[in-house]
């Protein structure tokens, strides 16, 4: 249909220079098309498919076409601002142009023959040269609105040519199916906006963007649950101006867990002792305590184990100096731990009937399922302590994960 090709260019450029809205309608339907031929001057033709217009030896033609525009309102021929006539040229027999005059007297379809067909009128539009097949756009604005105002002189039109000869479709033209149409423009403001359509399909994903800022750092999250394990070793063991002389350790030791759930792992405590574990009577220079446990599962590398040492000493005048370091193995079997020490400790002794707490904390760089071991080296010489140096009890806590 003509809805689908492109509009007369004197149509758009109305359009285009026109200072008001415009809306295209649908276009009324032809109600009547029919020739008339001069060298049958009492035949009709209305139920052909073509209409002939044009002049061949000494036969003429004329073509009649009429619109229904009894849909419209009398009142709104005013809003009518451009009307476009279009006809299909379906033949070219003599090439040229043809006329579109207006109709003097009312016609049928059925009925419209050569002698009796009213004369044409006032002349509208004449086409430009025509040569091939196609559509043709005549302008014919101000018939239309006389027509819509006045509906009583639509006689529609009639299609003359003294210098060419055409065919045309007509409304029973099933072959190609272009009849005539009539384009309105109106003027006028806009109608309210329609529905939506339906939602199409969604489209191929598109590139990927490029990748955007890092964004502020968020709060920090709530702390995971910990959990404590605890180890202790008693006893008294003795020492003096030049370490710890012979004397049996007494008490025992053993895990002790402060904390529900889960079991926690063994631990051995060695009391003062040199080497791998063997305990010496004897001491010189500066003697040392260590002990070993096996870190249990969830502690991790920034764990803690946390210590206390019970002591007891008549030199309350001096200070012993204790040095903690640490070491971690994967295994048991370890003759001499490389230790990393951390900051001295110093303990001033108290009377013989008082006791010393000395706490600190170490963090060794071990793995859940390590061996830590923990030495103190005490030292009783350099500021000159000259009274027995009791080491009572030893405590450590490991904190990690649950």
């Amino acid at each position: 249909m003509l809805n689908n090709r492109l509009r007369c260019a004197v149509c758009a450029l109305a359009m285009l220079f026109c200072s008001i809205p415009m809306v295209w309608a649908a276009g009324p339907p032809v109600v009547a098309d029919a020739y008339v031929q001069s060298s049958a001057p009492a035949a009709n033709f209305g139920s052909l498919a073509s209409l002939v217009a044009g002049a061949t030896d000494e036969t003429t033609y004329s073509s009649y076409l009429k619109f229904d525009l009894s849909s419209y309102d009398p009142s709104s021929y005013g809003n009518v601002t451009k009307a476009c006539l279009w006809l299909y040229v379906n033949r070219v027999v003599i090439g040229g142009t043809f006329n579109v005059s207006d109709v003097g007297g009312p016609w049928t379809e059925i009925l419209i023959n050569y002698g009796n067909a009213p004369a044409p009128g006032t002349l509208l539009a004449t086409s430009g040269t025509i040569a091939i097949a196609g559509w043709v756009s005549l302008d014919i604005t101000q018939e239309v609105q006389a027509w819509i105002g006045n509906p009583a002189l639509n006689n529609g039109v009639v299609l003359t040519s003294a210098s060419s000869a055409l065919s045309f479709d007509s409304k029973e033209n099933t072959r190609t199916s272009h009849p005539a149409e009539l384009d309105i423009v109106w003027s006028g403001p806009q109608g309210p906006q329609g529905p939506a359509g339906p939602q199409g399909p969604a489209g191929s994903q598109g590139p990927a963007g490029p990748i955007g800022p890092i964004g502020p750092q968020g709060p920090a999250g709530q702390t995971g649950a910990t959990r404590t394990w605890t180890w202790e070793k008693r006893g008294v063991y003795q020492s003096g101006p030049v370490g710890f002389p012979a004397n049996t350790p007494q008490g025992g030791s053993a895990p002790i867990p402060t904390s529900a759930g889960g079991t926690d792992p063994a631990g051995v405590l060695e009391w003062p002792c040199y080497g791998g574990g063997v305990c010496a009577s004897t001491w010189s220079g500066t003697p040392y305590a260590y002990w070993s446990f096996l870190l249990p599962p969830g502690y991790t590398t920034n764990g803690t184990i946390s210590y206390s040492i019970e002591s007891r000493s008549a030199d309350h005048a001096h200070a012993a100096i204790l040095t903690p370091s640490w070491s971690c193995v994967s295994t048991a079997t370890v003759d001499a731990p490389i230790w990393t020490p951390v900051s001295p400790v110093r303990i001033t002794g108290a009377s013989s009937s008082g006791r010393v707490v000395t706490t600190g904390t170490i963090a060794p760089a071990c793995a859940s399922g390590n061996l830590a071991y923990i030495k103190f080296a005490i030292d009783t010489i350099t500021n000159g302590m000259t009274a027995p140096f009791d080491l009572i009890a030893v405590t450590f806590s490991v904190q990690g994960g649950m």
